[in-house]
């Protein structure tokens, strides 16, 4: 099934959007380190950690010691220049001397596709990766800063609110890329359909400038945002490399640092692409359709999600018979997936679909069990009440003639009283009273046979049921048929008096009433 069309980027972007307002919560994170897990954790629970280490620890090769060794590193070459930087004349004077020598120790060239760890073991430096270092060193020095961008173009200045000294990188030829208009009106359309942007703001500021304002940062970025950055770029590598799964996991963490509109896009894009054909023969893929439903605010994948659920109830619960790998699919889904609605369409097509198959397979009672579990996901649902009625019917026929059918039948309807909506499952009640009306009076049980009588008229009156004549013709028939054995002809006529209330064109009670007393005139 085809759905969406994935936009790949054959270039690395600096350009990040607006800040989410609305964010997601990423679910499990794929981390490529212990050390990276536990940074991440950190700043997940914190909101904070050490900006290089974090940054450092998207290569799955550094160790927690290496780590801390470039670290001490950095801290060592402060240490050794503390005077020089602090002799500086001036504001301006201390920056240079901070960019020379930074130059000469760390940032020695320039090169597009490298990371944060180039900068410690070649020297190899870009934009990003040069701002991470650079604003890490300045905050250990105290010395004020801010990072801004500029349509994708990112820029730190030190000192904003005095000398105001940008830094800048040596033999840096920036070929900023702008995004083409398929690009613009994809990102614009995702914020329509995720509800981020009404028809009204569109119309008012024009698509070019709504994109701008979501597409591009709108306020200063924090070093743990610019590491976003730098798993951002990351990622789009992967794309290039058709890797699409380390391209997500990748921008699960850079959203995590840095929660933009322009990463959940491609986020969700990268998603899609990997599960839109998958029929999840390999079960460790189907975390990243949960992931996919789990982050969604479009309607139109959500709509897509609902479809692809459907079609696995299909290809693994109906045809297949793979109820333990339904189960899981589906069980994997309601942990993940916060959205109400969503989660609700889904439990409603797991339940429903799960109890039918029990029920073809002549499991009633789990079912049952099943069918309640989907009722109470939700009342409303005219086909889950049709087949509760139904799956409860067959679970209470084989007890109609024992002495259990009262206690669970009347425990049922007040638990679910929607099962007294029924008609037939209120048959199935007046012809358990009826019926043991018959066998009571006919075996002389005269007793059980008045109080099941006066059972069954509460019964009737409580649920407003209207009984079927030959069920009554066939109970207060026989009752009274007993009392004219027993040559009680007042309580004969008196009972069937009683029946013709509830009955008036009764044939077989009007029969014995013309028999028995054919001077009443009826």
């Amino acid at each position: 099934m085809r759905f969406l069309k994935f936009i790949p980027i054959f270039c690395v972007l600096f350009a990040h959007s607006t800040l989410a307002s609305d964010t997601i919560k990423i679910v499990n994170p794929v981390y490529s380190s212990s050390l990276e897990k536990s940074l991440f954790n950190d700043f997940i629970q914190r909101k904070t950690t050490d900006v290089l280490q974090i940054s450092l620890s998207m290569d799955s090769t550094v160790t927690q010691q290496k780590a801390e060794e470039y670290k001490n590193e950095v801290i060592r070459f402060l240490s050794e220049n503390k005077d020089k930087f602090q002799n500086a004349a001036n504001e301006k004077s201390r920056i240079k001397e901070i960019s020379k020598t930074s130059s000469r120790k760390f940032l020695k060239q320039y090169e597009d596709e490298v990371y944060t760890i180039d900068v410690f073991e070649t020297g190899k430096y870009n934009l990003i990766t040069a701002w991470i270092y650079y604003g890490y060193i300045l905050e250990k020095l105290g010395i004020p800063f801010t990072i801004t961008e500029e349509l994708g173009h990112i820029y730190l200045t030190a000192y904003p609110a005095s000398a105001a000294v940008p830094l800048e990188l040596n033999k840096v030829e920036l070929i900023l890329i702008q995004p083409d208009q398929q690009l613009k009106n994809l990102f614009v359309n995702f914020l329509l359909d995720s509800k981020l942007v009404s028809k009204a703001e569109l119309s008012s500021k024009g698509a070019e400038g709504v994109f701008n304002e979501y597409y591009y940062a709108q306020k200063n970025i924090t070093l743990l945002e610019l590491v976003g950055y730098q798993y951002f770029n990351n990622a789009i590598d992967f794309i290039n490399k058709q890797d699409i799964k380390s391209a997500a996991h990748q921008l699960e963490k850079s959203y995590l640092l840095y929660p933009s509109y322009r990463t959940l896009y491609l986020l969700e894009q990268s998603l899609i692409s990997i599960v839109q054909e998958d029929k999840f023969a390999d079960i460790s893929n189907l975390i990243y359709f949960s992931k996919l439903a789990s982050y969604t605010k479009t309607n139109s994948i959500k709509e897509f999600v609902i479809g692809k659920f459907l079609l696995m109830t299909e290809d693994y619960l109906i045809t297949s018979n793979r109820v333990d790998l339904y189960d899981r699919i589906f069980n994997r889904l309601d942990d993940d997936v916060s959205d109400v609605e969503m989660k609700k369409q889904i439990a409603d097509l797991y339940y429903l679909n799960k109890a039918k198959f029990l029920a073809v397979h002549k499991e009633i009672n789990k079912s049952w069990d099943v069918i309640c579990k989907g009722y109470k996901n939700n009342s409303e649902n005219t086909e889950t009440i049709n087949l509760m009625q139904q799956v409860f019917m067959e679970q209470m026929r084989p007890q109609l003639g024992s002495d259990d059918f009262k206690y669970l039948y009347f425990r049922r309807l007040e638990e679910y009283p929607i099962l007294a909506k029924s008609n037939n499952i209120l048959s199935m009640g007046g012809y358990y009273f009826l019926h043991k009306i018959y066998n009571s009076y006919y075996t002389d049980d005269v007793t059980t046979g008045d109080q099941t009588m006066s059972d069954f008229e509460k019964f009737m009156k409580q649920y407003d049921y209207k009984p079927e004549s030959f069920l009554i013709g066939m109970g207060y028939g026989e009752a009274a048929s007993y009392y004219y054995r027993k040559h009680d002809l007042k309580k004969c006529k008196a009972t069937l008096d009683r029946g013709l209330e509830i009955s008036p064109n009764n044939n077989d009670l009007l029969r014995k009433y013309k028999i028995n007393f054919p001077e009443a005139g009826k």
